[in-house]
This record gives C-alpha cells, structure tokens and sequence, in this order.
C-alpha cells in the first residue's frame, strides 16, 4: 500500500511539480510512511504483550504499569535507594546502645535537680504525713467535740494551707533557686500553720501575732519561684 501511494506522488511530481515541489512533497510522504510504520509496530508489540504477559495492567488501551511495579515504586524504596548509608545505619547499629543514650541524654538534661534541693522533697514527705494526721485528728476528735465554731474554722484555714503548701514543696526542686523558695515555704508554712493550729487547739491567743509574719513568708515564697 505505502508503495502504491509513493509511486503516485512521485509521477504527480515529475508531470506538474518542480524540483522544490517534488522535495517537499517526498519529505512529506516519508514521515507519513513512518508515522504509519510506527503506529503498526506500536500496535502490533502492544497485543503481543498483551496476549503473553497477563501482569501488565491496561488503562483505555495503553500500559500504565504491571502487578509488580509496586515493589520498587514506593517511597521506602525510593529513600533506601536514595540514602543507602542511613538504611545501612539503622538496619546494622546496635539499636539498645542508641536509646539508652537518648534516654540516659534527655534524663540528664530534664531532671539536673541539685543534691540540696532533694532534702525538699523528704520535708515535703514528712510535712504531707503531718497534714494527713491533723486533718484525721480534726475530722475524727476535734471537730465533735464542744469547741467554739471560730477555732474550728481556723483548724481547717490550718489544716488547708498545710497540704497546700507540702504540694508547693515537691515542685522547689525545679526552680531556679529552691533554697530560697523552699526555705521561704518551710518556714512560713511553720508559722502560720502552726500558729493556727495552736490557737485552735488551746484558744491561746498569745502566738497569733505571728500568724501574718508566716503569710508574708509564704507570698513571697511564691513569688520567689518566677525569679
């Protein structure tokens, strides 16, 4: 066929065309013939394939891909072919050696809580112990008994601001400055605390000119905590 139509475009250009004419007229015809070329042999390899690979997957007659593509075109392959040395590392280094060193690196850093701070927290211990057995002793004794309503308000005021404060103690340790803080807490918490307390339980008024002495020292142990 593709000669058929070549002989005729070459006797239409010897009777009526010019050397130019005839030229253009060839090149035209030959990428026409290989254009048809092409387009057979793309055809014909495509149901060859086709009929003998039933991997390959088909999209509106043309090949995307096949069953298997999958296996190297996906992003860990990519990576892995990308950065061979990292894969390397993290299939082959000791795993156990390198999260204790992360856990030993971060523990260091986050928790570098001075050796002083930490006797804080034992008074914190020994100040909750009192709390609990205060407020047991309130609960359970002092408060049935025949007491003025004022002293037993004043032994809760007492007893609440004794936990509060055995609470503010556990977190001197992570200030800047826990010996000002924590001493400012302790000795504050002694005073007002204990100055309730021994008004409550005696109805002596003698001490409780110190009371505010001992919330002056508390405030300022909080405000010592943003320094």
């Amino acid at each position: 066929m593709m000669k058929s139509v070549i002989r005729h475009y070459c006797k239409q250009i010897t009777i009526k065309y010019n050397v130019s004419q005839m030229w253009s007229l060839l090149r035209s015809s030959l990428t026409t013939f290989i254009q048809l070329r092409e387009t057979t042999c793309e055809a014909e390899i495509n149901n060859l394939v086709r009929k003998n690979d039933s991997n390959i997957i088909w999209k509106e007659g043309q090949m995307v891909g096949d069953k298997y593509s999958w296996l190297w075109n996906n992003y860990i392959t990519r990576e892995a072919v990308r950065c061979p040395k990292k894969v390397a590392e993290l299939l082959w280094t000791d795993r156990k050696s390198n999260i204790n060193q992360v856990v030993t690196k971060v523990s260091s850093d986050m928790l570098n809580i001075p050796s002083y701070a930490r006797w804080f927290i034992r008074i914190a211990g020994i100040s909750g112990a009192a709390a609990v057995a205060l407020g047991a002793y309130g609960a359970h004794v002092f408060y049935r008994r025949e007491y003025p309503e004022e002293l037993k308000q004043v032994y809760e005021t007492a007893n609440r601001y004794h936990f509060l404060h055995t609470l503010a103690l556990l977190g001197v340790p992570l200030c800047r400055r826990p010996k000002l803080a924590g001493a400012l807490f302790v000795a504050g918490t002694a005073i007002f605390c204990g100055t309730c307390y021994y008004y409550a339980l005696t109805g002596s008024k003698n001490v409780r000119q110190y009371t505010p002495y001992g919330g002056m020292l508390l405030i300022v142990g909080w405000l010592s905590m943003v320094l």
